[in-house]
């Protein structure tokens, strides 16, 4: 999974994949405390999870610039035929982008859900 991660942020570019993951950190740890300051510890703690496993997603990105590696520019990813390059050199990535939201994302979304859902009286539906 890291060699995906590092291929992605690569090839998204290291701003667009830092700004991309706080803003998921930042809403995950926003919508813990209120699911904390709702009664739910357990969801909160989940939804902990979550932030950190963005941070972590920050924290290669910044491991790579510490090492001097480049990345796309926004340009480079944002134009037709840089797009199109980037598909053909590497056809998998579409694939890799889902399977690195769906980490991400899943418990995200479970959790949205709890939330949402109200408990029922017992016996209704």
């Amino acid at each position: 999974m890291r060699k995906i991660l590092y291929e992605h942020n690569t090839l998204n570019g290291f701003r667009f994949v830092l700004v991309e993951f706080t803003v998921v950190a930042v809403a995950a740890l926003f919508v813990g405390a209120v699911t904390l300051l709702n009664g739910s510890a357990l969801w909160s703690i989940a939804w902990l999870g979550v932030a950190v496993n963005a941070v972590a997603v920050c924290a290669t990105v910044v491991q790579q610039i510490r090492r001097g590696e480049r990345s796309n520019s926004l340009a480079e990813s944002d134009s037709r035929a840089g797009r199109e390059r980037i598909r053909r050199e590497h056809p998998h990535l579409g694939t890799h982008t889902l399977q690195i939201v769906g980490a991400a994302l899943v418990p995200f979304l479970l959790a949205l859900l709890t939330i949402i859902d109200r408990p029922s009286k017992f016996g209704q539906v």
